[in-house]
Parts: C-alpha cells; structure tokens; sequence
C-alpha cells in the first residue's frame, strides 16, 4: 500500500483561453490527473486525487482549496506547506496546485 500525505491544498486551474480544462468538473466526482513536482519537461508524477464536494461546480479559471491526499513516493520531502506542483492531464498543464498546510492522516 502506498504512503500517502494528506494535505490541505489551494488548486488554481487555468482559463480554458490559457489551455486549462475545457469543461467544469462537477461536484461528487473524483478527478485524478497527474501531478507533476518537478517542471514541464519532466515525466515523474505523483499520484493524487481532486475530490470536487457535492453541490459545487469549478470552472476553467477557478480556484478551489480543498483537504487532499498525494501519494509523493520519493518526493515526500518536498511537500511542505509554500510548495507548488502542476496539475496535468497527461503532457497538458490544466492547473497549479500548492500545498497551504500539512493535516494529520485519517485513521481507519
């Protein structure tokens, strides 16, 4: 089972006119793009998940803060409240994301 670091998170997702999403996500669903610590030109992702809350609805150019959990493998160390990754749906950036706080883990 993969270690992950649950975080509270601001996503700022990118204007449709500046490439981002074309379409909302809407709430209850679970969006799972890449994430990307390192850069553009950079293929090592982290997996994590976007759980949009029931009733809303965000736009292409909104930004949504939300409690997530990234599975950062060798980039743990990273993760640290200040830092900022790219959201991408394969190569395309959709959205920055940046860590506002770390929260303690769920218990089962």
């Amino acid at each position: 089972m993969f270690k992950g670091t649950r975080i509270r998170a601001r996503i700022d997702f990118l204007p449709a006119e500046n490439g981002g999403r074309t379409t909302p996500l809407i709430g209850g669903t679970h969006y799972r793009p890449n994430h990307n610590p390192l850069g553009p030109d950079d293929r090592e992702m982290m997996m994590g998940e976007i759980s949009v809350p029931i009733g809303s609805v965000v736009q292409p150019g909104d930004s949504l803060d939300i409690d997530m959990t990234l599975y950062p493998g060798r980039f743990a160390s990273e993760i640290v409240p200040g830092r900022q990754w790219r959201v991408q749906e394969g190569a395309k950036l959709v959205a920055m994301g940046t860590v506002l706080a770390l929260l303690p883990m769920m218990s089962a």
